[in-house]
């Protein structure tokens, strides 16, 4: 088995799965509230909604980067061998 540095391949994958931003979050708050008129008592779950959706965006980019980060240590150890 050669020598494949895990590390390095999560660095370059890491470029590509780039983390979701302040600016995503900005845009969603605006899309969601800016401009709209929201009932006091319908606040919480307003925002309750924003939390769900960034956190099921965080865990598909989650799940992406780690099926990506195996695939291409599987790739790497096969052309090694």
């Amino acid at each position: 088995m050669g020598n494949i540095d895990v590390a390095e391949i999560a660095s370059r994958l890491y470029e590509v799965h780039k983390p979701i931003g302040a600016e995503e979050i900005q845009k969603l708050v605006d899309e969601r509230i800016n401009g709209k008129s929201i009932q006091i008592e319908n606040l919480g779950s307003e925002i309750m909604m924003m939390v769900a959706e960034l956190t099921g965006k965080m865990r598909a980019q989650d799940y992406r980067f780690m099926i990506d980060l195996l695939q291409t240590t599987i790739d790497e150890l096969q052309k090694s061998n």
